[in-house]
């Protein structure tokens, strides 16, 4: 599977930070997405090919072009 794209969706963290700076320096063709707040997601939610971090169940209705997610985010109630 090719990709097009990388989204870091919110809450973002040094994690994350991190883990941006090392993909664009070993993905440099690789257009790499970042996105402070669930309003943004939603903006843009189908246009993302594979993203790492929540999305809710609105923004996952819209991702016509999503292939992988991966969500590190346990929420406890």
């Amino acid at each position: 599977m090719k990709l097009s794209n990388f989204a870091f969706l919110p809450p973002m963290d040094d994690i994350k930070n991190e883990l941006i700076q090392r993909m664009k320096k070993d993905f440099p063709d690789l257009d790499i997405l970042v996105f402070d707040d669930e309003n943004e997601v939603l903006e843009n939610i189908h246009i993302i090919e594979a993203g790492y971090g929540w999305v809710s169940p609105e923004a996952i209705a819209n991702a016509k072009n999503l292939k992988w997610l991966a969500n590190p985010i346990q929420e406890v109630s």
